[in-house]
């Protein structure tokens, strides 16, 4: 560095400069009217100890001069400038701010000797640059304060100064307080922590999209079942996993939502990876639209939303109902035989029973269509009783010798009931084509046939 002439000394000619070596500086012959001390109160011979680089023929040193002054005095980051022993020659007011010490505290010192254990490191760094030639940036360190406070966080930088005749004269130091950015940056990290842990405890995606509607998010949950990519879902590629029975619904409500700037509900499935129709989810969304800031009537510029699987909740409501449904009606059944008792108990001939039989029984069996077959001993058959209905073809069935080979005989024979599920099972015990097409032509698709015994014996 060289110290400055006045204004009125200023020749084309080049000043000898000292070179900083750790030693006592070489001194040249100043120019006429070389000023001896510093503006910033630093002595003249530190001012001409540093050479400055890079300085351009024809260049006025006073006129680089005021702007380094102005550099150091107005800069946001901390500047220092040291020798090639590692001593401080030059500190700008941010720095001392930074490591909390009056610049005069620097001067004429090592890292080291100014900040302890962290100096240390800082001084391999620094011995480092000048070894090779080669600069470190951006450098990020932890340096300790007097007590009074945090840790802080610089983002550092070492520069070599070389001087085109002498080579390497020192090293340009920068720092960058990164302590208040780091501060945001892990408070950031924590407001994450809590949303992603918030979000895992509602199991449930965000969802937002641009003013458009295009999907800019992530939504790892419906990722993971589908087996996509964020980049396939991103847009509208969402859309390609909804169940093709529900997706063009869906699309046309989403569409519709943002072409009004409406908020977006619905409940639909979503395939399953490896194309299994099968498998799928039920899910719900809610997507509102998000005016842009400061106007409340504008159109969105994002939208926010939700989507909750709904899954477990549909099954379960399912099982529930299913439950209900099967208790409901074992409370009819239990009602009705009690009906069904109550009115046997009261019956005083067989065609009482009969009648009690074809009304009461036949409604607790919603059957539709029903009879009661009694044996008539003295002709060794089947005598068949129905109610009035439409079912005129069970006509056939009003005389069936015991061993014939018919359903309702085959229950007498063996006591057991039977259930024949469709037309076929019928016409294997039965093979009469026409009577089991009347059958099916009155609505009836199966048939169940028990055996009444009365008082505990034979049917």
């Amino acid at each position: 560095m060289v110290a400055r002439p006045a204004a009125s000394a200023v020749t084309a000619e080049p000043v000898t400069r000292d070179v900083i070596d750790g030693t006592e500086p070489r001194r040249a012959p100043e120019a006429p009217g070389m000023r001896r001390s510093d503006p910033a109160g630093l002595p003249g011979r530190v001012r001409s100890a540093f050479p400055l680089p890079g300085h351009a023929p024809g260049t006025d040193p006073a006129a680089t001069f005021v702007m380094l002054d102005a550099l150091f005095a107005w800069a946001p980051v901390g500047l220092a400038l040291l020798d090639r022993a590692g001593r401080f020659l030059r500190v700008n007011d941010t720095l001392a701010r930074f490591d909390r010490r009056p610049v005069h505290e620097h001067l004429g010192r090592t890292v080291s000797e100014l900040l302890g254990d962290t100096g240390q490191e800082l001084d391999a760094l620094l011995a480092r640059v000048l070894r090779t030639g080669e600069p470190v940036v951006d450098l990020e360190v932890m340096v300790a304060t007097d007590g009074s406070g945090p840790p802080q966080t610089w983002l550092a930088s070492w520069y070599p100064v070389n001087d085109p005749q002498v080579g390497l004269v020192g090293v340009a130091f920068v720092a960058i307080d990164a302590s208040g950015t780091r501060a945001v940056e892990g408070e950031r990290a924590r407001a994450d922590a809590r949303y992603l842990g918030l979000v895992d405890a509602a199991a449930v995606d965000v969802f937002h999209a641009e003013g458009d509607g295009a999907l800019d998010a992530d939504l790892p949950r419906l990722r993971a079942f589908t087996g996509r990519h964020p980049a396939e879902l991103a847009g509208f590629g969402w859309l390609g996993v909804v169940h093709p029975d529900d997706r063009e619904r869906v699309g046309r409500a989403w569409h519709g939502a943002i072409e009004h700037g409406e908020t977006f509900e619905a409940e639909f499935r979503i395939s399953g990876g490896g194309g299994d129709r099968t498998a799928m989810r039920v899910v719900e969304a809610r997507i509102v639209p998000m005016p842009a800031a400061g106007r409340p009537n504008s159109r969105p510029s994002e939208w926010l939303g939700v989507i909750r699987d709904l899954t477990e909740v549909r099954a379960a409501e399912a099982d529930r109902a299913t439950a209900d449904q099967r208790a409901r009606i074992a409370t009819e059944r239990a009602e009705q035989t009690a009906t069904l008792a109550v009115a046997l108990a009261r019956t005083l001939t067989v065609d009482d029973v009969v009648a009690t039989v074809l009304d009461v029984g036949g409604r607790m069996a919603g059957a539709a269509g029903r009879g009661v077959a009694l044996v008539d001993e003295a002709h060794d058959r089947l005598l068949f009783h129905a109610p009035p209905g439409p079912a005129d073809g069970l006509a056939r069935w009003s005389e069936v010798a015991l061993g014939a080979v018919h359903p309702v005989a085959e229950v007498m024979r063996g006591g057991r009931a039977l259930f024949l599920v469709d037309r076929d099972e019928l016409l294997a015990r039965w093979p009469v084509p026409e009577v089991a097409d009347v059958a099916a032509a009155a609505g009836e698709h199966a048939w169940a046939m028990l055996p009444l015994a009365v008082g505990g014996g034979a049917p």
